[in-house]
């Protein structure tokens, strides 16, 4: 049921399929308070916050910081995997009930019968069973890994970056174009996504962990607002149906509640009503549904339906992520996000005109937010060129760094404490690596040429490391 807010009927405003946002023009003809929205940007910029919107009945409430900036969206890119599938389902081109076994997944080792049963839709609940190395997981994930063959498919809910990259690997072979492009012309182009762009998409590969790359996705805010819009709306934008109802509900259920009345659907987190206490800060937050997409960072989503309201909040983790020095990264924290939403949700009065004023959108400045990093092309590199920085390398402490080749002209750097990355020479022996956005990896040559070193750098850190391969 839609909620009537002063004297304004369930009809909802349409969202434009093409052209910039509209913002009301005084958020308290929306039904909002002007004054408690500005302390709630006031805490944004405490804590940090690149850009945060607001979406009230499809229009802009509050817009704070760079909202067209592409930001990293973390694990909120399998939230936005999630629409792929459904019109893939609704096509006919993928039965959720198809297993690993029939479709042919394997990974650096083989999988076990138990795993091979595992079907799509285990994977979209991340109850699959397959408890393998996966790319681009947390540490935290690879400690918690349960043993292999523990749990049977279906039977058991681990967050599971080998699910969710899987997911990736399947729908790239449908055939056709790959996942980023498949976005472009099925979501953001009918949604009319300003930013977005195929080559905002990465894919990264961790190939002595895993045969299946994470895919990655850049997005600014704003595009990232009209995704929720599409789920407040059920599906359709405009008089354009994007996904079923059908879809739309099994993505928002769970088997059965996780801990703390919170579940997991199809790629969704899900917070049910009835679990913040009178009192609590969050309380507000508590009488309706959420649907929330979540990053590392300070990357959230939250839809509520019932309200037909959409808060997004980016944090900036290309100035803030340290591989070198990770405590001087500044995290913004889930619960802190958490906090800041209901401060801005406490802004609304539910007293509102009948025909609201709206103009273009013009964000608010946040004081917190900092230039974007320039971007970085990556040069032509020869597979005779790896050869030269193929080795290992000495860390301190006794750990050791590896460098090496793979698929003949992709060189990965590898580090124990961090995984691989991929680096992409910028000029000659500099290089970069597209998942940490301040590192700079230099290699240094001796008297001969021969390369002797890596130097890594950023911001405020330096780490040297000899090669000890002859």
């Amino acid at each position: 049921m839609w909620l009537t807010v002063g004297g304004v009927g369930p009809a909802r405003a349409q969202v434009s399929q093409a052209g910039p946002w509209l913002q009301y023009a005084a958020p308290e003809e929306a039904g909002w308070s002007g004054a408690a929205l500005d302390a709630a940007r006031s805490e944004a910029e405490r804590l940090g916050s690149a850009a945060v919107m607001v979406v009230y009945r499809g229009h802009v409430v509050a817009a704070w910081g760079d909202v067209a900036r592409r930001l990293e969206t973390h694990s909120i890119r399998k939230t936005l995997l999630n629409a792929l599938y459904g019109i893939a389902v609704a096509e006919g081109r993928v039965d959720l009930s198809t297993t690993l076994g029939e479709l042919g997944i394997e990974d650096r080792g083989p999988l076990t019968e138990s795993e091979r049963s595992a079907t799509i839709e285990h994977l979209l609940r991340s109850r699959s069973g397959v408890f393998v190395p996966a790319a681009y997981a947390p540490r935290e994930q690879d400690e918690a890994r349960p043993q292999r063959d523990r749990y049977p498919p279906g039977r058991a809910f681990f967050y599971n970056n080998w699910d969710f990259n899987v997911l990736g690997s399947i729908l790239d072979r449908l055939g056709g174009p790959n996942l980023f492009v498949q976005f472009a012309e099925r979501i953001a182009a009918p949604l009319g996504m300003e930013d977005y762009e195929p080559g905002d998409g990465f894919y990264a590969l961790e190939p002595s962990r895993s045969d299946h790359p994470a895919y990655t996705f850049r997005m600014s805010t704003r595009d990232l607002a009209r995704y929720g819009v599409l789920w407040t709306r059920r599906g359709m934008w405009g008089d354009t149906r994007i996904l079923s109802e059908a879809w739309v509900d099994a993505s928002w259920s769970s088997p059965e509640p996780l801990a703390d009345g919170r579940g997991y659907g199809y790629l969704w987190h899900l917070g049910a009503p009835g679990v913040f206490p009178a009192g609590s800060p969050l309380a507000v937050l508590d009488p309706y549904e959420r649907y929330v997409a979540l990053g590392t960072g300070g990357q959230m989503m939250m839809v509520l339906p019932e309200l037909d309201l959409v808060l997004v909040h980016r944090g900036d983790t290309d100035h803030d992520r340290r591989l070198l020095d990770p405590s001087q990264g500044r995290t913004i924290r889930d619960v802190e996000v958490l906090g800041l939403f209901a401060m801005i949700l406490a802004a609304r009065t539910g007293e509102a005109t009948a025909e609201p004023r709206t103009a273009p959108l013009s964000p608010a400045p946040l004081s917190s937010v900092r230039p974007a990093l320039p971007e970085r092309t990556a040069a032509a590199l020869s597979p005779a060129e790896i050869d030269e920085y193929v080795g290992r390398y000495r860390l301190g402490r006794g750990g050791e760094a590896r460098v090496f080749r793979f698929g003949g002209d992709r060189l990965f750097l590898s580090n124990p404490a961090e995984g691989e990355l991929e680096l992409f020479r910028l000029e000659g022996d500099v290089f970069f690596a597209r998942m940490a956005a301040q590192l700079t990896i230099e290699f240094l040559r001796d008297g001969s040429a021969r390369v002797r070193a890596i130097r890594a750098s950023e911001p405020g850190t330096t780490v040297t490391a000899e090669r000890i391969d002859g």
